[in-house]
């Protein structure tokens, strides 16, 4: 049996079989060094989105400490929900997937961009863990629409997801393994989590499980969940490329109004899908104006522990925020064709 690992509402391992009888798949539009986008031909690729994801999964594999030239060559197939769920085995359930086979990884997705199947993608051509440690390595490092990490988690539930076979059967166990994960990435390091998943054999027991994390990292799973108990964790932003420069002052970026100035994204028939993410590094710790005309402008920290200021979604207008010093990524969203462009302006506040 391949590997084929699949991603629900919020995110799936199992082994399962290929699909008999294969529904038709789009062709492929463009081609990078590592990834490969297919789409049907009314869709536009924005050109930058393959070398945006690229890089994205590049630095992926650089906290885990794989190699650029271990990754495996991956094709992004967008097709429609109906597909994606069939070539998924999906049921009822609305899913993506990244299958592994033969040397390459095959995404199959109803949404343009889905990190926590690149994640898959990332990972595929190394040692594959139990699904607690794939599913919650993906939900923690897809920063896609990132989110606040606060599951409850009981002993006797977390030795089941622990054992889990299929994700599908328990959703939970995205919530909690990421939330695990964050946590052993922030008391330990990023290399711990590469660490910990070598360490662990698939598939599990939770008694197996809890001795390999506490001889990876010198501290029993429930002495670091009682000593953590009640603080948030996070999923980890992955931001690329460099800083846009202050002028005068004053941090500017602009909403895309399409395909050029570096968006990333597709153009298809029933609407865009086209952001641009710019980077703003904020010197010191301090209250920041932050002004915008638009809703759905979004400010995420860069490689920071989870605190107040991870993750705004930005109001309408001018407005005060708290932000600790460090770099940040403002996603702004192409508002269709023929709409004007937004600018998102941030100032150290009087």
């Amino acid at each position: 049996m391949r590997p084929l690992y699949c991603h629900l509402s919020i995110a799936c391992t199992l082994s399962v079989g290929c699909t008999e009888q294969s529904p038709q798949l789009p062709p492929v539009q463009v081609s990078g060094t590592l990834l490969s986008y297919a789409a049907d031909e009314d869709i536009e690729i924005c050109p930058a989105t393959i070398p945006y994801l690229e890089q994205w999964m590049i630095a992926i594999a650089d906290k885990l400490g794989i190699p650029e030239h271990e990754l495996t060559p991956t094709t992004y197939y967008l097709v429609d929900q109906a597909t994606s769920q069939e070539l998924c085995e999906g049921g009822d359930l609305s899913i993506h997937c990244a299958d592994h086979v033969d040397g390459q990884v095959n995404v199959y997705a109803y949404h343009p961009m889905n990190r926590h199947e690149l994640v898959h993608a990332v990972t595929a051509g190394t040692k594959v863990g139990p699904p607690f440690l794939e599913e919650g390595l993906a939900t923690l490092l897809d920063d896609g629409v990132p989110v606040d990490l606060m599951p409850s988690i009981d002993a006797e539930d977390l030795d089941d997801l622990i054992e889990l076979q299929d994700p599908r059967d328990q959703l939970d166990v995205y919530g909690v393994a990421a939330y695990i994960l964050y946590w052993v990435a922030q008391r330990h390091g990023l290399e711990a989590l590469a660490q910990l998943r070598f360490a662990v054999e698939a598939p599990t027991s939770a008694a197996a499980f809890r001795a390999a994390f506490e001889a990876t990292l010198g501290e029993s799973l429930d002495e670091m969940l009682a000593e953590v108990e009640g603080q948030p964790g996070c999923q980890l932003v992955t931001c690329i490329g460099e800083p846009t420069p202050w002028v005068d002052g004053q941090w500017t970026t602009y909403s895309p109004t399409g395909c050029e100035g570096g968006a990333i994204g597709v153009r298809q028939p029933e609407g865009d899908h086209i952001l641009r993410h710019a980077i703003v590094e904020i010197a010191e710790t301090g209250i920041y104006e932050i002004s915008t005309p638009s809703h759905g402008v979004f400010l995420d920290a860069c490689e920071q522990p989870c605190s107040f200021n991870h993750s705004f979604g930005l109001s309408v207008g001018s407005h005060d925020y708290p932000l600790a010093a460090g770099r940040y990524r403002v996603e702004t969203w192409s508002a269709g064709p023929g709409q004007p462009t937004y600018d998102v302006q941030i100032r150290l506040a009087e």
